[in-house]
């Protein structure tokens, strides 16, 4: 892992406290209605294309988002989640630590969002999922998210990873590892537009 993304990680770390914590790059739509519409529509798509064990990665609505964004390369992604299909929640690292949440909050949240499908058997990825149900209540991984990781804590994306199995085999190498990397896992399945970019009518059915 370059050094220059270390220093733009420790930035981003920073970040965390600050005040602003809304993008300065990307807003939701000003209609509530079609805001909601479109976690509407996201969420009855991510149950046609997910797999228990599946990876999603997100681009979010924070001033973080913009940061990891602009020092990392790869897809467009800033926080990544593993999917558990037993309770349609998606377990994932942010400052509190590890947690759950619904389907209908992690893709509130999100601006375009995938999902990539590690290339692992089945069973694998069951269990998987069951580390990282292990892992909830954990602490987050400040430190590791600028480079000197903490085996007793974890950052989203290092979560993911360690869950699967593959931060010690596809990742030995990296000092840490990004959301956008982890498109290296395996295919991506789904891909998402960004929310407010597709034509009204398209969104229309799922207005509530």
């Amino acid at each position: 892992m370059r050094t220059s993304l270390l220093v733009a990680a420790a930035l981003a770390t920073a970040s965390l406290t600050t005040a602003c914590n809304h993008s300065a790059v990307v807003k939701r739509p000003a209609d509530p209605k079609l805001d909601a519409a479109y976690t509407t529509m996201w969420v009855r798509d991510l149950h046609a294309h997910v797999q228990d064990g599946d990876i999603v990665l997100r681009r979010g609505y924070a001033v973080l988002s913009d940061i990891i964004l602009l020092v990392t390369p790869g897809a467009p992604m800033s926080h990544a989640a593993i999917y558990d299909a037993s309770t349609d929640h998606f377990i994932d690292a942010v400052s509190s630590g590890v947690r759950e949440v619904t389907a209908e909050q992690f893709l509130g949240a999100s601006h375009r969002w995938m999902i990539v499908r590690p290339n692992l058997p089945a069973a694998e990825r069951h269990a998987a999922v069951a580390r990282a149900r292990a892992a909830l209540g954990t602490g987050f991984d400040f430190s590791g998210f600028v480079g000197l990781d903490n085996a007793d804590r974890f950052y989203c994306s290092e979560l993911v990873a360690w869950a699967l199995g593959v931060r010690d085999t596809v990742f030995a190498d990296d000092i840490l590892v990004t959301p956008a990397e982890l498109e290296e896992v395996g295919p991506t399945i789904y891909a998402s537009a960004d929310r407010g970019d597709l034509p009204t009518a398209q969104v229309d059915p799922y207005w509530q």
